[in-house]
């Protein structure tokens, strides 16, 4: 079974909004070598020299194969006493030319909803919610209700399976918009389709959640935005179904899902270039998203998702590797000085374990990928979107992770990026 990923919204009519709003970025140099030293590479000794070098060597030629100005991988190995080597490679954007580190945060799209579906864990471990859970019960005195057809009750479960009912119909594309930081903001899609969103349709979570599933909302229309099979029946992947998964979260603790999620994972583990807050990461240190148009690469500006659970958290290369480390030791990060531990072994059985549709609390866990000559199966997600393209799977079986980020649309990029990723995780393996 193959991983359906997070699908752009806009598909090809989008790029033409770039020619408006990109910055005349440049294609990339052909001459690209320039760009890939790194100093503040961090190699670990229980790499082989000759398998360091191979690896070096596969990405820099997939780069320039697939015309990819900034990459960011981690490698974990060995999570019971963990061994991570992450390197970043290009550039962060080609208007500056800065280059890429491990610590660069890029816009991880839907790998997002890994750390999600870990959130979620937490808050049912320490009894805020439970998978069985009525959203609907969540919801009562609150800013909008759900009017699915037929009023069948949907669980959390429901959410985190992609088996709700709930789908993400045009109006999704209502939800992509760039901030112009002075308390206005413009709808993405209205760059090429003046008016298709009215501008003052909301971007909060809460808001835009209301505005799409409530029979009051603007963007309610129950035969676009439900599948109209009863909920824990049939499999239809939702962006918003996974939003409102992320705001029980707040529903249920009392905080925002950035919050706890800082509280509970970021902050234990040190993931300091990581949030779902964009103001909470200095612009500068960000890789800028990056699409091609007429055979040119280019720059286009940061935008934002009033549905940001389910795509809109940044991170670096780094900190998704320890974090990625602590899942693959049952909830505990090894660290030299002490022991961090996330989650209980059992909560991460549970986050693991497919529940329906090869998913269990957001993580895919039925992938089938060949390398090496037989069939693996990885545990994890990738995401897409304008600008970016992400990766962040691990064999159980070989106990060998990788974290891949790259500031450009993943598009024809696919195949080719997961090859490498499969001679990424042999070549690991056997270190």
């Amino acid at each position: 079974m193959e991983y359906h990923h997070r699908k752009s919204v806009f598909a090809q009519p989008f790029l033409l909004f770039t020619l408006l709003i990109s910055n005349n970025g440049s294609a990339v140099d052909t001459n690209i070598s320039e760009i890939y030293r790194d100093n503040s590479a961090e190699y670990i000794e229980a790499f082989k020299p000759s398998t360091k070098h191979t690896i070096d060597r596969l990405i820099k030629e997939n780069m320039l194969d697939n015309n990819i100005p900034g990459l960011a991988v981690a490698i974990v190995t060995n999570p019971e006493n963990p061994t991570i080597w992450s390197k970043g490679y290009g550039v962060k954007s080609l208007e500056s030319n800065e280059r890429v580190t491990r610590n660069t945060p890029f816009w991880l799209a839907s790998i997002s909803k890994v750390v999600m579906g870990t959130v979620i864990a937490k808050a049912q471990e320490e009894g805020y919610l439970y998978l069985d859970m009525n959203i609907h019960n969540l919801l009562v005195g609150g800013n909008f209700q759900i009017d699915n057809p037929g009023s069948s009750p949907i669980t959390i479960r429901d959410l985190v399976t992609h088996s709700s009912g709930i789908k993400d119909s045009t109006a999704y594309q209502c939800s992509y918009y760039i901030d112009h930081g002075d308390g206005t903001h413009t709808k993405l899609i209205n760059l090429i389709d003046p008016g298709f969103c009215p501008d003052s349709s909301p971007i909060t979570l809460d808001g835009f959640l209301g505005a799409y599933l409530d029979s009051e909302g603007e963007f309610y229309d129950s035969g676009s935005n439900f599948t109209g099979l009863p909920p824990g029946q049939g499999y239809e992947y939702s962006n918003i179904a996974a939003a409102l998964a992320g705001y029980s979260v707040e529903l249920s603790t009392g905080l925002t899902l950035t919050d706890y999620a800082e509280q509970k994972i970021f902050t234990p583990l040190g993931m300091r270039n990581t949030s779902w807050n964009f103001s909470k990461l200095k612009q500068s240190s960000l890789a800028s998203p990056h699409t091609t148009v007429d055979n040119t690469l280019s720059s286009i500006p940061y935008y934002e998702l009033a549905t940001w659970p389910d795509g809109g958290l940044r991170s670096s290369a780094f900190d998704m590797a320890k974090f990625l480390a602590a899942v693959m030791n049952e909830g505990t990060f090894a660290s030299r000085k002490s022991n961090i531990k996330i989650l209980e072994a059992g909560s991460v059985v549970q986050m693991l374990t497919s529940i329906q549709n090869g998913f269990g609390i957001f993580w895919y866990s039925d992938w089938l990928w060949n390398y090496g000559g037989k069939d693996h199966i990885l545990i994890g997600h990738n995401g897409a979107e304008i600008g970016y393209f992400s990766y962040l799977v691990f064999n159980p079986q070989d106990n060998v992770g990788v974290v891949l980020l790259a500031n450009t649309d993943l598009g024809d990029k696919k195949e080719s990026i997961e090859l490498l990723i499969a001679d990424i995780l042999e070549l690991a393996k056997n270190r």
